[in-house]
């Protein structure tokens, strides 16, 4: 990081997750504050859809189970 708090992220991982100038990105601390995620809002959204579309599909399961 520089003095004026600026990090660079490397072309290799710009290019992974397909970053763009002017894209967004979402800074979240770790609990522990041991570190951060940067994520691009529209992945963490499609990522917790996701998540909570396998939540429901095992609620389901497990209440036919009963």
């Amino acid at each position: 990081m520089n003095e004026k708090g600026q990090v660079v992220i490397p072309a290799e991982a710009r290019e992974a997750i397909d970053l763009k100038p002017g894209d967004k990105l979402m800074v979240m601390a770790h609990p522990d504050h041991h570190g951060v995620t940067l994520v691009k809002p529209d992945q963490l959204e499609q990522f917790i859809n996701n998540m909570l579309e396998q939540l429901s599909t095992a609620r389901s399961i497990g209440n036919k189970e009963k």
